[in-house]
């Protein structure tokens, strides 16, 4: 894996030689079938520089219910959980399913569709993945492609 560099609208940075993915899981850490903004929280894992896929930290989705008073799915959810997400350094998006706020998300994020129940059964596909993750972070797009790993 090598430095990169990411460009969007907002701002220019270096990637460290890690790779921070966000699952999104229900309270026992599975991964189901609701859009990525409605998660309980996220698990955090760090792709490091020997490739390894190791969990870092939770963080609970505090803007899981956030406007959803108006219509499910609002932008106001989705930008909240994209700054949110950004400033816990988040690269990569795991998800079973995206809401109509991909168009958000796929600015900020590489968003990575899966079909395992939990982390411990995707990481092998984000591993056997992990060049075209890689690849896709190296881009620095506006909009990154939507990856399904299903």
């Amino acid at each position: 894996m090598q430095f990169v560099t990411r460009t969007t609208k907002q701002k220019t940075y270096n990637m460290s030689k890690k790779i921070y993915f966000s699952f999104a899981v229900d309270n026992y850490n599975s991964l189901k079938e609701k859009h990525f903004g409605d998660a309980e929280k996220f698990l955090i894992y760090e792709c490091n520089e020997k490739n390894e896929i190791l969990f870092t930290k939770e963080l609970i989705n505090k803007y899981k219910n956030y406007d959803e008073y108006q219509n499910h799915g609002s932008q106001k959810k989705g930008f909240a959980i994209v700054e949110y997400l950004k400033e816990n350094g988040i690269d990569v998006l795991v998800s079973k399913q995206f809401g109509k706020n991909i168009q958000i998300v796929n600015r900020q994020f590489v968003p990575v569709l899966v079909s395992g129940d939990t982390p411990k059964k995707v990481i092998p596909t984000l591993y056997h993945h992990i060049e075209a993750i890689t690849e896709e972070l190296k881009k620095g797009n506006e909009v990154f492609q939507h990856l399904n790993l299903k």
